[in-house]
Parts: structure tokens; sequence; C-alpha cells
């Protein structure tokens, strides 16, 4: 399998961008998406948002698997299925951020697994936790892939899964 960086770089080639292009995406200098493209750096949050706000699959970044991106508050038409669902953003907040679908797969929701990885970082901060990029990334992942079957999901179910995940 893959690792994150190889996947990162595959995406970049997929964008047609060279190295400084793409980290001026993400807000950041070449030698940072040098470095995350070897696997000796991790990204923070703010970078996987804005690269993800750019085309780049965060998905496939974080786990290797494909997804069908969808902007928020869009109707996808599963054809296949024969299902149509709506994924929809209720409020300011995050309650009701995503509204659980009869059809799977459903498509990433970049601003629930953006959301949960700033509470990750912080939670892991404050438990005095230093955790490797591979760390974050897939505790990142696994929580993301937790919630999305819950039917609502808020701050509080956030961070009462963080910290079950972060203090064992």
């Amino acid at each position: 399998m893959s690792t994150f960086g190889e996947r990162l770089k595959e995406e970049r080639s997929r964008l047609r961008l060279n190295q400084e292009e793409f980290a001026a995406l993400g807000g950041v200098r070449r030698g940072a998406q040098v470095n995350y493209e070897k696997d000796e750096r991790a990204p923070d949050s703010n970078y996987m948002t804005s690269i993800a706000n750019n085309g780049v699959d965060i998905q496939y970044v974080l786990t290797g698997n494909r997804s069908r991106i969808e902007p928020l508050g869009s109707t996808m038409n599963y054809a296949s299925l024969g299902k149509t669902t709506s994924i929809a953003k209720v409020g300011n907040s995050m309650d009701g951020l995503y509204n659980k679908s009869e059809v799977t797969p459903v498509p990433l929701n970049k601003e629930l697994l953006h959301r949960i990885a700033v509470m990750l970082e912080s939670a892991a901060k404050q438990a005095g936790k230093r955790w490797t990029m591979v760390q974050m990334i897939d505790t990142t992942a696994l929580v993301y892939n937790f919630l999305i079957q819950e039917e609502i999901i808020n701050d509080e179910k956030i961070e009462r899964t963080l910290k079950l995940v972060v203090n064992n």
C-alpha cells in the first residue's frame, strides 16, 4: 500500500502542479511540500483544508480510497442504486452537519473531517501526546469513520469520542 506522501504526490501530479505551485495551494513553502511527500513531516489541518478546497481528493490522500467528492448541500444521485440522497448542513454549528443517508458509500464530508482533525490535534496536545503524522491521520480517519455512522454529529459527540481515543 502506498504512503501518505506518495498519495499526496500522486494528487499533485494528477492536478498537473509542481511542488512550488502545490505548496502555495496549501499555504506552505516548497520545502514543506517536499517533506510531506517524503513522509518526513506532517501537514496541519489548515494545509489539508486548503488543498481539499483546491480539488485534492483528501479521502484518497488520507486512506488510499478514492472518493466521489460532492459539495456540502448538494444532492447526489446514485443511479446504479436507484437512490438519491442529500448531505445537508444545518445552521452554522456542527449540529446536524451530517444527516445519515441510506446510501453507501457517502462522499467524504470535508468540513467534518477537518473539524475532527482540528479537535484531535487539540485533544492530543492537552493530553501531552506526541503522535506521528501517520498516527494522527489514522486516528482522524478512524474517528471520522466511526462518527459518520451517527444520525447527528455535533462537537459534544466528537469531543466524547476523542477523549476515549486519546486517553487509551
